[in-house]
Formats: structure tokens, sequence, C-alpha cells
């Protein structure tokens, strides 16, 4: 039997793919500065893989990435409905932005913060 490949979606600035028929994988460039126009397709590609169900959500900075503060309030006024949220940050400066970030954003969803892709995956693995 043949195995089925992954849909990979190549964004302007990610790649975004299904893993394990049940997260939503985004691996964003490195040395970006992220903008509405990023996460609007990175929300499409979610409405197009989900396909009307909850998925588990990765998302992976690389090393020189930042998010426009234009960017950040569109992202919190379009969350996708997810299961559970992981994102991976490298560099210790991005986790202290984010942790203050996600302090104050409202989830309806857990949410957690990496270091690395494998532990979030299984982090996400251990949710419901």
């Amino acid at each position: 039997m043949l195995e089925e490949s992954p849909i990979i979606i190549q964004n302007t600035h990610s790649a975004v793919t299904l893993l394990n028929d049940n997260i939503f994988l985004v691996e964003y460039i490195r040395d970006h500065e992220i903008e509405i126009d990023d996460f609007e397709e990175t929300r499409n590609a979610y409405h197009y893989l989900s396909k009307n169900k909850r998925l588990k959500f990765l998302v992976v900075f690389p090393d020189f990435v930042s998010v426009t503060p234009e960017a950040r309030k569109w992202a919190e006024e379009h969350q996708v409905d997810t299961e559970a949220e992981a994102i991976v940050f490298k560099s210790l400066a991005q986790r202290i932005i984010i942790k203050f970030y996600l302090t104050f954003r409202k989830q309806q969803h857990p949410g957690k913060i990496f270091t690395s892709k494998e532990k979030a995956i299984h982090w996400l693995n251990s949710m419901p």
C-alpha cells in the first residue's frame, strides 16, 4: 500500500502542513517580520486543511522573526477554533515577549510555549 504524501501549502513566508491528521503545523521563514497578510494566509490554510473540524495548532517561529503590532492585533481578533496551541520559539527574547503577550491574550483553548518542535508535538499528542 502506498503511503499518502502530506499536503504542503507554501505561503509567502511560511509552509503549512497537517501532521497525523490532527496537528496543523505552520513554520515561518527565518529573518522575517510577520504582517497581517502572513497570518491571513495561515488562517486560510487552516480552514482548507481542517475541513471544518477542530485541529491542534503548532506554530514554529525560527530565529530573527518578529510580528508587527498590527499583525498581533489582527491575530487576536481572528483566532481560529483549535483544540490546543503550541508555539515554538528558539530565542529567549522571543519567549519573553510571547509569554508577556499571552498573559493578556484571551484564549478558549490550552496553549503552551516550547523551545523545540518535538516537545511541542509530544505535548499536543498528549492533549485529549
